[in-house]
């Protein structure tokens, strides 16, 4: 096979993975919705053995289908992303985040049902960047610059701000 189809051959299966995550949290709120259902109780919990369900189940678990689709997008391309330029290490990398982030929301966590991919979109968004940044190799360092591209305001989602505008509407 020549280089050219070998690539795109890697890309469709990086492609596949991401997909098939994605199907999971998708049929997953579809079975929620469908049978009327609430699984925010499956969620994370921090600081309690009932909560540690959640370190692997929170993360397939959305609370409407706008958080749904904030996810889905960008694990999309990060999951991609992952799998193509790291086929050798991704499988760990993905699995290593979804309990490292579970875990990390466990022990420091607000007391609330934490659920949604957020936290491993940000570890994702993370490890591509540093990875790439780390390794001093230029193809990923471009894909460090894409992240930060299309990912670089998710920073401001880790602080805990309010935001105050004018007329006194408040986020």
């Amino acid at each position: 096979m020549e280089n050219n189809e070998l690539e795109k051959k890697r890309f469709y299966i990086s492609l596949v993975y991401s997909v098939l995550f994605l199907l999971i949290i998708w049929l997953v709120w579809f079975v929620e919705i469908t049978l009327d259902l609430d699984f925010a109780r499956y969620g994370l919990f921090p600081r309690k053995l009932s909560g540690l369900k959640g370190i692997i189940f929170a993360p397939l678990i959305h609370a409407n289908l706008t958080h749904l689709f904030n996810n889905s997008v960008p694990m999309l391309v990060l999951t991609t992303a992952l799998f193509y330029f790291y086929p050798d290490l991704s499988v760990r990398i993905f699995l290593l985040t979804y309990l490292m982030v579970g875990i990390w929301v466990w022990v420091g966590g607000r007391d609330s049902y934490h659920i949604g991919a957020s936290g491993l979109v940000y570890g994702l968004a993370s490890f591509l960047f540093f990875s790439g940044v780390f390794r001093n190799y230029i193809r990923l360092m471009a894909v460090s610059l894409v992240v930060v591209f299309l990912y670089g305001s998710l920073v401001w989602g880790i602080f805990p701000i309010r935001m105050v505008y004018p007329g006194n509407l408040t986020f």
